[in-house]
C-alpha cells in the first residue's frame, strides 16, 4: 500500500506538469503567458505552503507527544526524576504522587506506546518521501514558468 501511494503521488505530478506544459503551448500572447506564469507561482506558493504547514504540525505534535511522555515518566517514577526537595513540592502540588499510584499504572502500555511510535515512523517516513517527491516536481513546474516568463519578457 505504501508503494501505491508513491506511485500514485509519482503519477499526480507528471500529470501536474503536462497540464502546466500544455497550458504553456495554448498561451497565444506575451500578456496571456505572464499571467500564466503568476497564476502557477500562485499555485507553487500555495502548494508549497501547505505542505510545510503540515510537516510543520506533525513535528509539534511529535514534540507535544514527547512532552506527555515525560509527564507520564516523571508520574510513574517520581524518584527517578526529581531530586528530593522537587519531590516534596510536586507531591504538595499535584497531591497524588504517593506509592500506591506509581504502582498501580499499567506496564502494558509502554509496549502499546511503542507500536504506535513505529507506526508513526513509518508513516512519517513515507510522509516524507511524498514530500521530497513533491518538492522535486515543484521545482520542474517552477523551472517551466520561469523559463516561459523570461521567454515572453525577452520577446
Amino acid at each position: 500500500m505504501k508503494t501505491l501511494g508513491i506511485v500514485w503521488k509519482v503519477i499526480i505530478n507528471i500529470i501536474t506538469v503536462a497540464i502546466v506544459l500544455g497550458i504553456f503551448s495554448i498561451a497565444s500572447s506575451k500578456f496571456e503567458t505572464i499571467v500564466l506564469v503568476v497564476l502557477v507561482l500562485i499555485y507553487l506558493s500555495l502548494g508549497t505552503f501547505t505542505t510545510i504547514w503540515g510537516l510543520h504540525q506533525i513535528e509539534f505534535g511529535e514534540a507535544l507527544d514527547k512532552e506527555l511522555k515525560d509527564i507520564k515518566k516523571l508520574i510513574k517514577n517520581p524518584k527517578r526524576y526529581l531530586e528530593k526537595e522537587e519531590m516534596d513540592k510536586t507531591r504538595n502540588i499535584l497531591g497524588f504522587l504517593n506509592d500506591d499510584f506509581v504502582s498501580e499504572l499499567p506496564q502494558e502500555i509502554d509496549e502499546y506506546e511503542k507500536e504506535v511510535e513505529k507506526e508513526r515512523a513509518e508513516k512519517k517516513k513515507t510522509l516524507m518521501i511524498k514530500f521530497y517527491i513533491n518538492a522535486g516536481f515543484q521545482t520542474i513546474t517552477y523551472i517551466i514558468a520561469l523559463y516561459n516568463l523570461l521567454t515572453a519578457l525577452n520577446s
